[in-house]
């Protein structure tokens, strides 16, 4: 496996700290209708947000690993792609109930996951960095 110099790795980790916290600030609702940036009614700012927040997260992720890891754009793409279904297939409802959870359960859950997304989503990015380094050998 190859190393990653310490500088890249804290910068990257300090933009990605930066990025989540600019990506929550976008994606929160209440911001948005506040600052008058989106006008009309919470339901239909949630619907927008629905529509935007699966490409906000793709570009994110992308984003990530091609300018903070180096990898090539379109592998970056591809691997946003995965990462982006794996996190939408795991924390669908759908998906609790097959393992078996109650209503009450799933709801506690998915309020979890959205609490926990920027480190889920680190998680997501330093995962794909690895197994692109490892494949590359950089």
């Amino acid at each position: 496996m190859a190393d990653i110099s310490w500088q890249r790795f804290l910068v990257g980790m300090l933009l990605l700290i930066f990025i989540f916290l600019l990506y929550e600030r976008i994606t929160n609702e209440d911001f948005l209708i506040r600052i008058g940036l989106i006008s009309g009614t919470r339901e239909q700012v949630e619907m927008w947000m629905i529509l935007l927040n699966p490409i906000l997260m793709i570009g994110m992720l992308t984003g990530a690993l091609f300018f903070i890891f180096g990898a090539s754009f379109m592998t970056a793409f591809m691997v946003a792609i995965l990462g982006f279904t794996m996190y939408f297939t795991f924390t669908t409802p759908t998906f609790f109930s097959m393992l078996g959870l109650t209503y009450g359960e799933q709801a506690e859950a998915i309020g979890w996951i959205a609490y926990m997304n920027p480190v889920i989503i680190s998680g997501i990015i330093l995962a794909a960095a690895i197994i692109l380094i490892q494949v590359r050998g950089d």
